[in-house]
Formats: C-alpha cells, sequence, structure tokens
C-alpha cells in the first residue's frame, strides 16, 4: 500500500504512462493520515492532529491525487480511478499506510475477543498505554482508524 507511482515502470511503458494521466482527474482526492500507534482508541482527529502525533511532512489535507506526486500510493489511486470510473462519483482516499504492517495492528480489539484461537495477553499489553512506541495488535486501529470510523467510509482496502 505504501508504494508510490512514480516509478521507471510506469514512464517506460505506454500503458504506464496512461494510467499517470488518467490519475489527472480533479474528482479525486487523497489524505495521508500518519499518526503513531495508541493503546487506547482515539476518539478524536482534530485532537490527535493538534497533540504532534501526526507525521507532518506526510500530512498535507485533502490534495488532488495528481499534486501528490510519487509519494500517492499506487494502489489506493488505482483502486479510486477504478470506483470513480464505474459510480461517476468524487472519490477520497485517507491513506493510512505503514509498510510491512499486518492487518493485526488494524483490526479493533473487539475484532479479537470473537477469535476461537484469541489471547487476552496480546491486548493487555497495549489496553493502558495511550502512548505506544512500538506496532502491536490493535494500535494502528486506535490511532488511525478509531477516529475517523464515523466519517461514511463506503470502502477499505489493505
Amino acid at each position: 500500500m505504501a508504494g508510490g507511482v512514480r516509478t521507471p515502470f510506469y514512464e517506460e511503458y505506454e500503458r504506464g504512462k496512461q494510467a499517470l494521466k488518467d490519475l489527472q482527474n480533479s474528482n479525486i482526492r487523497l489524505c495521508n493520515l500518519i499518526i503513531a500507534p495508541s493503546g487506547l482508541p482515539q476518539e478524536d482527529l482534530n485532537l490527535a492532529l493538534k497533540s504532534k502525533k501526526v507525521d507532518s511532512s506526510n500530512f498535507k489535507g485533502w490534495t488532488l491525487a495528481s499534486e501528490r506526486g510519487g509519494s500517492a500510493s499506487a494502489i489506493a489511486l488505482f483502486f479510486a480511478k477504478t470506483i470513480h470510473n464505474e459510480l461517476e462519483v468524487p472519490i477520497g482516499i485517507i491513506a493510512s499506510p505503514d509498510g510491512g504492517c499486518m492487518i493485526e495492528n488494524f483490526a479493533p480489539a473487539e475484532s479479537y475477543k470473537k477469535m476461537p484461537s484469541f489471547k487476552q495477553k496480546a491486548l493487555d499489553s497495549v489496553g493502558s498505554k495511550r502512548e505506544f512506541r512500538d506496532f502491536s495488535v490493535t494500535t494502528l486501529y486506535n490511532s488511525r482508524i478509531h477516529p475517523i470510523a464515523g466519517y461514511g467510509i463506503a470502502g477499505m482496502i489493505y
């Protein structure tokens, strides 16, 4: 998910050049949201943004996909382009990639409790810490997904 669109592959081949041209679409917007992991669900995105827990080099608010250059997620942009072409509505992507992270980091604590192989100690180790230095189960969900869950998100890719 973290791989960008400006690689020699895209510019070397005709289909790649066309794909880059197709992304010059004012109806596709992107917002990168990179917030430090948290042991507790963060309720307020604005509070997280003000607390300096956001990687400000990555956070630029809503921008045109074409303005993001090579830092925009290629998978996310091509997904958005496909959805835009099918539905003919503006598409906004909230990208929160972390290369190499497991899906467990992006899942809520409630989902683990429903699993037969669930180990309570996995959640106990993170459940009381607001500040968290490493990636563990639920920590990226708590900081990056939970604060935006009420935004009317219609889809998700991993």
